[in-house]
């Protein structure tokens, strides 16, 4: 059975499309994201 990440972008420009996808799909649904609490591109 495989562990680690699934369903995971495979580089940081994948996943700066997927955030941007999300983040104007929230705007759009009068929702949003509190930044304080987010946390991206953290190092491992």
């Amino acid at each position: 059975m495989p562990f680690g990440l699934t369903n995971a972008p495979a580089n940081k420009k994948e996943h700066e499309e997927h955030l941007s996808t999300i983040l104007k799909l929230l705007k759009k649904e009068d929702l949003y994201a509190k930044f304080s609490k987010c946390e991206f591109w953290i190092p491992k």
